[in-house]
């Protein structure tokens, strides 16, 4: 796991930790060695709820949360068919397109083939997470240098191409239960200039136009995904045209 993933990891693992603390009642273990399944496993089966944070290339969230499952424990995030199934971006737009959810154009690399829509592109893997090995590309011509490099930085895996949206990088997070889905408040989405899109913090509030549009999106976004549940996120862009992906 690349090294800036592992660092918000550890930050998300503190605001959690610290938050639940907070309340009347609980009591937060933590396992966070690699080399400590049985541990996991142990501590899972005795603790109520285990929320499992992970990144989703791998299999590394979807092992550890079927894990859980396996040892009898419960699971305070989506569920391993859940997992799977929104860990691979391309099925995840396929789905969405089926769904009638607005997103942008997504299409598997092909030999000899890059992109059935005109650039500018987003070249990323098909499973990844941190936006690594992404890259902006603007001209067309550059797309070889570029899924060389983007190759050597991840050299495992397929990669898919994305139509780029101008706009507003957001984030929702909702809370799922068997009953209702609760949007907690819109985040605006910091992102690095240099055309990798690496995340460099968050801020919040966004202005209300802008917020009730990301809630809107992240809801008709997770609808018809069966085993979502508990804690989950949704990256969004609220286009420039007015179109939110």
């Amino acid at each position: 796991v690349p090294e800036s993933l592992c660092r918000e990891g550890r930050a998300m693992l503190d605001g959690v930790v610290e938050d639940f603390r907070r309340l009347a009642g609980v009591e937060v273990v933590t396992v966070a060695d690699e080399n400590l399944a049985g541990a996991f496993a142990n501590t899972a089966a005795a603790c109520d709820w285990t929320l499992v944070i992970a990144p989703e290339f791998d299999d590394l969230l979807f092992g550890r949360s079927r894990a859980v499952l396996d040892a009898g424990g419960r699971l305070l995030g989506p569920l391993p068919s859940a997992i799977r199934l929104t860990a691979d971006k391309l099925a995840t737009a396929e789905l969405w397109q089926a769904n009638g959810v607005c997103h942008p154009h997504t299409q598997r690399l092909a030999p000899g083939d890059f992109a059935a829509f005109p650039p500018p592109w987003v070249l990323k893997p098909r499973f990844g997470a941190g936006s690594q090995a992404t890259f902006l590309i603007h001209d067309v011509g550059k797309e070889a240098a570029t899924f060389h490099e983007a190759r050597r930085e991840w050299p495992h895996g397929d990669f898919i191409v994305q139509q780029h949206i101008a706009g507003e990088s957001a984030s929702v997070a909702l809370l799922i239960g068997s009953k209702q889905t609760i949007a907690l408040m819109p985040a605006r989405q910091h992102l690095s200039s240099d055309g990798r899109f690496r995340y460099e913090g968050g801020s919040l509030p966004l202005p209300r136009p802008w917020a009730e549009r990301a809630i809107k999106l992240a809801l008709q976004a997770v609808q018809g995904i069966d085993g979502l549940q508990g804690y989950v996120g949704v990256d969004l862009v609220l286009g420039d045209d007015g179109r939110d992906h």
